[in-house]
């Protein structure tokens, strides 16, 4: 589990629990990518390009740690790894599909497309 000592209302606060868990700039884009079948590493780096290997595995780590993916070793050759989703992480996704909506929604109504700007 990532270490929390620093905030007090964890495990207390429903909101500071859940703000404390899927913290970090990628976390929702990766159970997002996960929750849609993207569940090897090289499949979910290509859907996020900006994001750094590094930062890919540390958060992936993280998710695993808090019980909101499972991380599947094949060994096998060549050997891989696949992620899925825990129960836990199903129920996120469920979270996550709906505030993409709600985006879709605020995109079409406050902001203004690329050639709009333009002229």
């Amino acid at each position: 589990m990532t270490d929390r000592s620093n905030i007090s209302l964890f495990g207390i606060c429903p909101l500071t629990t859940a703000q404390a868990v899927i913290f970090g700039k990628w976390k929702l884009m990766i159970v997002y990518h996960i929750g849609k079948g993207k569940n090897r590493f090289s499949s979910i780096r290509k859907n996020l390009p900006a994001c750094s290997e590094a930062i890919l595995a540390k958060q992936l780590r993280e998710l695993e740690s808090d019980g909101i993916i499972s991380r599947i070793d094949f060994y096998e050759m060549p050997p891989h790894v696949e992620y899925v989703l825990t129960e836990s992480g199903e129920k996120l996704m469920k979270i996550i599909c709906l505030i993409a909506e709600w985006g879709n929604g605020y995109i079409a109504e406050h902001c203004v497309p690329q050639e709009e700007k333009a002229n």
